[in-house]
């Protein structure tokens, strides 16, 4: 083998550098051109099955539709709180004759795998538009979620999801965050920092391809946990205000 020496005096130290000059086919450049070949099939035409299935509000350890379940959203106005745009702090015009200040306006429902802030994974977010609706109030009858999720198949059991609330106000830019209570009374920051389940709703989302209590049943449906004072038909979210 031919070889080139290349000598680099560093100080008092040498360093040799041969360089092979000598070209055999020793199978290498086919072997190389035969994986590159079979990592680029792997990545042509992947089929990813993120199939949604429509899950919808079931009575809590039954197989029934609710279909009657709403979201309520409280506004701290002034000293009181109320279930209406008054209290957000629109005005009666801004009501009456629709203005874009209002109706632009809009909630937004982030979802997470957990409710421990500091390790959950973000999933998805939906926007609830305020648009024509009198009162703060919108249906939440079903969810949008992964047919072929993990949980279902490998592992047969249910799925856990849980969401948030913010307002976003068109009129003047502010956001507002939400917890998950119907006391519609300020809170400590004690009690905000200790007791995490008021950040949020939890849901499950019951397997659609098996038929236990409580785990799944075949007509595709999800449960209201009943904490925060939540029920199969009522969901409440009060203005975080935090006590001084």
């Amino acid at each position: 083998m031919d070889t080139i020496k290349i000598t680099k005096s560093l100080g008092d130290k040498l360093v040799n550098i041969p360089l092979n000059l000598e070209f055999k086919n020793n199978g290498y450049s086919d072997l190389v051109t035969r994986i590159a070949e079979e990592e680029k099939q792997k990545n042509v035409n992947l089929i990813v099955d993120a199939e949604k299935m429509r899950f919808y509000s079931a009575k809590y350890g039954e197989s029934t539709r609710v279909g009657d379940t709403k979201l309520k959203f409280y506004f701290k106005g002034g000293s009181v709180y109320g279930n209406d745009f008054l209290s957000a702090g629109f005005d009666v015009d801004d009501i009456d004759d629709k203005r874009n200040r209002l109706t632009k306006s809009f909630f937004r429902l982030d979802f997470y795998d957990s409710n421990i802030e500091n390790t959950q994974n973000f999933l998805f977010s939906e926007q609830l538009y305020v648009g024509l609706n009198p009162s703060p109030t919108f249906d939440f009858n079903f969810i949008y979620w992964v047919k072929n999720d993990t949980k279902f198949v490998s592992e047969s059991s249910y799925r856990k999801l849980y969401f948030s609330a913010t307002f976003f106000n068109a009129k003047d830019g502010t956001t507002k965050k939400f917890i998950n209570t119907n006391n519609n009374n300020d809170i400590t920051l004690n009690n905000y920092k200790t007791n995490k389940q008021v950040r949020f709703v939890e849901l499950r989302v019951l397997n659609p391809f098996i038929d236990q209590p409580l785990i799944g049943n075949k007509n595709n449906l999800f449960y209201i946990e009943p904490i925060n004072g939540n029920t199969d038909n009522l969901i409440t979210f009060t203005e975080l205000n935090i006590l001084g």
